[in-house]
């Protein structure tokens, strides 16, 4: 979900953009978000990183182990990487 905000941050005119999250146990929001950001872009409000939040928006079926061997990254046709493809959301 930072990679998502971090994506939509570039689009909606940053040059480049870090994200910055602290949790704390059982909190659903973020204690802390942090932008660092070079240009102007849109940054998303604390709800968009809200535990319920992430799981409405990433079905349980986009989690994988290849994901935690750096997919995450590269995967174009994942949602957080801001590739929109027809027939997935």
């Amino acid at each position: 979900m930072r990679r998502e905000a971090a994506v939509r941050a570039v689009q909606s005119g940053a040059k480049e953009c870090l994200v910055r999250l602290a949790y704390a146990p059982n909190t659903p929001v973020p204690l802390d978000i942090h932008y660092e950001m070079s240009g102007r872009g849109e940054r998303q409000r604390p709800e968009f990183f809200e535990h319920a939040a992430m799981v409405e928006r990433y079905p349980a079926k986009l989690i994988s182990a290849r994901l935690g061997q750096g997919a995450h990254f590269w995967d174009r046709l994942l949602p957080w990487n801001g590739i929109k493809v027809e027939g997935r959301e």
